[in-house]
């Protein structure tokens, strides 16, 4: 799955259903490590748009998968709530490790918004991290020294705005 690009999907998707085939003859458990491992290659921001198309393809062919994605949510959408930020004067290794950090979490954004838009998530969770980062602005904007948190919220939800379902509501 490391190498899955746009360009050998077709090729590798059956090879990937070998495997997946493989490990669920031998345990059904392993399904959760299948669904996270799709999940973290999905959130790294060069590969999202295919690893959605991956998990839709992978959520009609293993009913098994249905109803995972909520887990993972509850895991992944931790992370929009504790966004925070500095300026690399005030430290500059904690500069670089919150930018790894906001990276993936628009990574995240990113794979979520990749997956409304093929229907393979509920319009309503983009709903709610838009307004979950809305309110966390909202919060952020009173504090004085907090220009770079509202810089990296305001990152996610532009992303989250890129929603092919959002575009279709503030068209109508």
């Amino acid at each position: 799955m490391n190498k899955l690009t746009d360009q050998n999907y077709d090729v590798l998707y059956d090879k990937i259903c070998d495997i997946i085939d493989s490990i669920l003859t031998k345990s059904e458990n392993d399904v959760h490590k299948i669904n996270e491992y799709i999940f973290n290659r999905g959130t790294l921001k060069f590969n999202c748009t295919v690893f959605a198309k991956l998990y839709k393809d992978l959520l009609k062919k293993y009913k098994i998968l249905d109803g995972l994605i909520t887990k993972e949510l509850g895991t992944y959408l931790e992370n929009f709530k504790h966004i925070k930020s500095c300026s690399p004067e005030e430290s500059y290794s904690e500069f670089c490790k919150l930018n790894k950090l906001n990276d993936e979490r628009r990574g995240l954004s990113m794979f979520l918004v990749e997956l409304a838009n093929n229907d393979s998530l509920e319009f309503s969770y983009i709903v709610s991290l838009i307004n979950d980062l809305h309110l966390s602005l909202d919060i952020e904007l009173m504090n004085e020294n907090s220009q770079y948190t509202c810089q990296e919220i305001c990152n996610n939800m532009k992303i989250m705005y890129e929603c092919n379902k959002v575009k279709d509501i503030e068209c109508n």
